[in-house]
């Protein structure tokens, strides 16, 4: 009877015999939590080659193609963009209306080549894709960029297409055309000098940009 009674005293005061391990604490008392690691952004390279177009005289149009758009581009996450952030150029020397003395005035009076010899493009669009990217299906992806070209600054919003090819690299393409302002990109005085320049009664505002791309890892 007395064994009963000293048995269950020290089950009631958890003194059976089993003692549990004190809880260690840093010198000062104070207990140390893990840092929490930052996901690692994933590196991709950007090629591609705009169509830009515009008016001249009323209604006539003007285009013109510029290659060697190259850039980087950081995701957070390969399958979704997550985290999406970039920036790309384009060099001015490439803007290519099919007339060379055209070319000239546009890229030294308009643009001012030897001050600002590229177009500088950053952009980001946190959020990325609403699921995540398969082989053979292309998801919208709305991307804010902010400009700079000849000396201007602006904002401009890219509505884009992204497709997952077969061998792994992104096809991107512009859903609709990116508007941009000349008179709101602050270039409204280097376009009066080349419209004066070239004879024009008048050159359009408003210039239209499409854009195709590739997008590796």
């Amino acid at each position: 009877m007395k064994t009963m009674v000293l048995l269950l005293v020290g089950l009631c005061c958890g003194c059976t015999g089993a003692s549990k391990a004190p809880v260690s604490e840093p010198a000062g008392g104070e207990v140390e939590v893990e840092a929490k690691q930052e996901p690692v952004p994933t590196l991709l390279q950007i090629e591609g080659v705009a169509e830009v177009d515009t008016q001249k005289n009323g209604d006539t149009p003007v285009g013109a193609t510029v290659a060697g758009i190259k850039g980087e581009v950081n995701v957070l996450n390969l399958e979704t963009w997550e985290g999406l952030r970039g920036e790309v150029s384009v060099p001015i020397s490439s803007f290519n209306t099919g007339l060379e003395l055209r070319d000239e005035r546009i890229q030294d009076v308009f643009f001012n080549r030897e001050a600002w010899p590229d177009v500088v493009l950053k952009f980001a669009a946190p959020a990325g894709f609403s699921r995540p990217l398969v082989v053979g299906d292309a998801q919208a992806l709305t991307v804010p960029a902010e400009i700079s070209v000849g000396g201007g600054e602006g904002a401009v919003t890219l509505e884009l297409d992204v497709a997952l090819e077969e061998d792994g690299r992104y096809s991107v393409t512009t859903r609709t055309p990116a508007v941009l302002s000349i008179q709101g990109l602050g270039l409204s005085d280097a376009l009066a000098q080349l419209v004066t320049l070239c004879g024009h009664e008048s050159v359009r505002d408003e210039v239209r940009v499409d854009i195709r791309a590739t997008v590796t890892n």
